[in-house]
């Protein structure tokens, strides 16, 4: 577990920051480097389902303010995500990324109950077929405390670095990162999700099969988005 590595800060500096920065600001060119560009206003709309593809949802994810943060002493910006179905009020709690050298960086969440400030390798980038690493699997606990809890450990492996992946912008090519699915009271533990992100666009899809016979679980397919 690295909960002993979280540090955690009031929701109110937290909001007295995100006032201080504000959303009006001129973005720059997004690196072509970057795994997923990060910039307020940016957002991904997906076609979406679980269980049966004859219920199909629209998720939103958007990137709506820039964050001052610091830790271990290095000062830097990172930016909150929102994401929500059209058909569902969005949630009270965001999660903060930003993106390095080596890949996309997870850096915890902020709610109006809680915050939980960690600094993880989200998804490595570039990187090569074949390599794996530990993440935290942090979590919400929305009915009950109303906190942030890191209640696990998850494996995640680059599988492939040129995937072709097709939406209804085109067949992309992706960096697929594996890992299990992360389902509540250990339900149908034998899910693995597949995410593909394609370089200066984001994740474009992602897909869940069983791991016992392979079959098709539930689909995520980019079909609109816009970066800066």
């Amino acid at each position: 577990m690295q909960s002993n590595h979280a540090v955690c800060v009031t929701f109110g500096l937290i909001i007295m920051l995100l006032m201080f920065v504000g959303c009006d600001h001129t973005t720059e060119p997004t690196p072509i480097n970057e795994l997923r560009p990060l910039a307020v206003g940016n957002y991904w709309r997906y076609i979406s389902w679980n269980i049966s593809p004859d219920l199909t949802d629209t998720l939103i994810v958007e990137i709506i303010n820039e964050l001052p943060l610091g830790y271990n002493g290095t000062n830097f910006d990172a930016f909150v995500e929102t994401g929500y179905f059209v058909n569902s009020e969005p949630a009270s709690w965001l999660w903060i990324y930003d993106n390095a050298s080596d890949g996309l960086y997870f850096f915890g969440g902020v709610s109006p109950t809680d915050t939980l400030i960690v600094k993880e390798l989200w998804r490595k980038y570039p990187g090569q077929a074949g390599e794996s690493w530990l993440v935290s699997l942090m979590i919400y606990r929305s009915l009950t405390t109303f906190k942030f809890e890191i209640a696990d450990t998850q494996k995640v492996d680059l599988i492939a670095t040129n995937e072709p992946f097709e939406t209804p912008l085109g067949n992309l090519r992706c960096y697929v990162y594996r890992y299990p699915y992360p389902v509540s009271d250990d339900v149908f533990p034998e899910w693995d999700a597949f995410e593909y992100y394609a370089p200066g666009i984001g994740l474009v899809g992602m897909v869940v099969k069983s791991r016992l016979d392979g079959r098709l679980l539930g689909q995520r397919v980019l079909y609109d988005y816009r970066v800066n």
